[in-house]
């Protein structure tokens, strides 16, 4: 078995529950790069926008790998574009963190909120802005081989 296939083979137990039953909400494997800038917060108060790469997503909430470092509870707006123009934004929240054995992170994100984007620029709606100085981050990192 390749280091590739042991790593999704764990990540798959890893999103069961304890008594075998898979998550609420059924997941889509989907391979498309995004946009997403953090909210600010203390020690960033410009945050800049970078790409991720999706792996799947569901009703509630979408996985995504990135070389960059977030933290537990950091809120963040996804840029989603529609092909026809515009898009919508959306206000996540990391739920859980794992390195990878290659680099980068594997990260889960709850969907909180949602705002039609018909500009499909970037910029966050000060709504949402109150939100971020709320969040009680944490570094917690499941280890590569985490089951739990």
């Amino acid at each position: 078995m390749s280091e590739i296939e042991r790593e999704l083979i764990l990540s798959v137990l890893h999103d069961m529950k304890s008594d075998g039953v898979i998550r609420r909400h059924n997941r889509k494997t989907v391979g498309a790069s995004l946009w997403v800038k953090r909210l600010p917060r203390e020690g960033l108060n410009r945050p800049k926008k970078f790409k991720v790469e999706t792996e799947d997503v569901s009703l509630r909430g979408i996985g995504f790998v990135s070389v960059r470092r977030l933290y537990k509870n950091e809120r963040l707006v996804i840029s989603v574009p529609y092909k026809e123009g515009g898009g919508m934004l959306v206000l996540s929240r990391v739920c859980f963190c794992r390195k990878l054995p290659l680099g980068g992170y594997r990260y889960g994100v709850e969907f909180e909120d949602q705002l039609a984007n018909p500009t499909g620029l970037t910029s966050i709606p000060d709504q949402w802005l109150e939100i971020a100085s709320e969040a009680k981050l944490s570094d917690e990192i499941l280890g590569s081989s985490a089951v739990a």
